[in-house]
């Protein structure tokens, strides 16, 4: 059970109505951790081995940097204390949207699913949000990445058992040097039926691979052969010594066209509409009457070459995940 623990000096942050210029006690808080880069005055100022206590029932937006270390007799804090506030002393690597959403059309929304069941608004394009949730008080809902097929966990023993099935696979060689693999050609001969060669270019493709671990991976998708039924993809792990092969599972995700039912979105992070969020929320209900969390921060707490730094007593949620393939 969580315990209290503070050292002998104390300071205490309150994002929701503390002043980094503040004394930094209870009854005067911050608004920021020294560690965070929008810190100001004394906040930004302070330095040494303290207890920071985060006010219960508080969102904290933000991310902290360590740079500097505790020692074994008096390390680091953060924390919460259970009589400062009430609820959670929360961290979210997200900004919450309580408004602004219009109903899309055919215009607004080109190649969507059911335009008239979709909303959007535009943001920012300084961070693209790849995770997403409705937030209905107490009730916390994840929307997914519009993805194909409309995949569940309905199998807890194999959580991949409604992805598709690629039915072949080739290796198509560098010209320069036919020892390196250019591209993959991924054939599904049952599911992969549209006719327009743009279909499935630039969607994202999980996909299993011959190997001990085969673990999904995500990968581009470059092309798309409508004749063969075959998309070319980039090789996994930027080498192709270990593709996908026949009977590997895999789905595709991040294209207008798949957000085709509840629980979805899409955004487009180029292009004529970049920074135009698209959602269809669980139920169809209208945005407007909710929160949605769209993650923004990859990282709430970055520790590197720090040590006696101990983190309790607080709450994680909705941050940001990496596009692995573009790294």
């Amino acid at each position: 059970p969580f315990e209290l623990i503070t050292g002998p000096s104390v300071r205490y942050i309150d994002y929701g109505s503390g002043s980094d210029d503040a004394a930094g006690t209870r009854a005067a808080p911050w608004k920021h951790h020294p560690w965070d880069p929008a810190a100001t005055g004394k906040a930004a100022a302070c330095e040494g081995a303290h207890t920071y206590v985060f006010r219960r029932g508080v969102v904290y937006r933000g991310r902290l940097v360590a740079d500097e270390s505790g020692d074994s007799a008096n390390p680091i804090r953060l924390t919460a204390d259970p009589s400062w506030g009430t609820g959670e002393a929360a961290f979210y690597g997200s900004f919450a949207i309580t408004g602004g959403w219009q109903r899309a059309d055919s215009a607004s929304a080109p190649g969507v699913y059911q335009p008239g069941s979709v909303w959007y608004m535009d943001i920012d394009t300084a961070r693209t949000p790849r995770c997403l949730w409705e937030v209905d008080g107490d009730v916390i809902r994840r929307v997914t990445l519009a993805r194909n097929p409309n995949w569940t966990v309905c199998n807890p023993d194999d959580a991949r058992s409604q992805w598709y099935v690629w039915t072949g696979v080739e290796s198509v060689p560098q010209k320069a040097d036919p020892s390196k693999v250019e591209y993959l050609r991924a054939f599904d001969t049952n599911r992969l039926d549209k006719p327009d060669p743009q279909y499935y270019v630039g969607a994202t493709v999980w996909t299993e691979y011959v190997g001990v671990m085969g673990t999904p991976y995500p990968t581009r998708v470059m092309a798309y052969e409508p004749d063969a039924r075959a998309v070319h993809i980039k090789p996994l792990y930027y080498t192709g010594g270990r593709p996908p092969g026949k009977y590997c599972r895999y789905y595709l995700e991040n294209l207008p066209q798949f957000l085709d039912t509840r629980g979805e979105f899409y955004y487009a992070a180029d292009g004529p509409r970049a920074g135009r969020l698209y959602v269809r929320l669980h139920m169809d209900r209208d945005p407007n009457t909710v929160t949605v969390e769209a993650a923004r921060q990859l990282s709430l707490i970055t520790i590197r070459d720090q040590s006696h730094i101990h983190v309790s007593g607080l709450t994680f949620r909705f941050q940001n995940v990496w596009n692995w393939f573009d790294r």
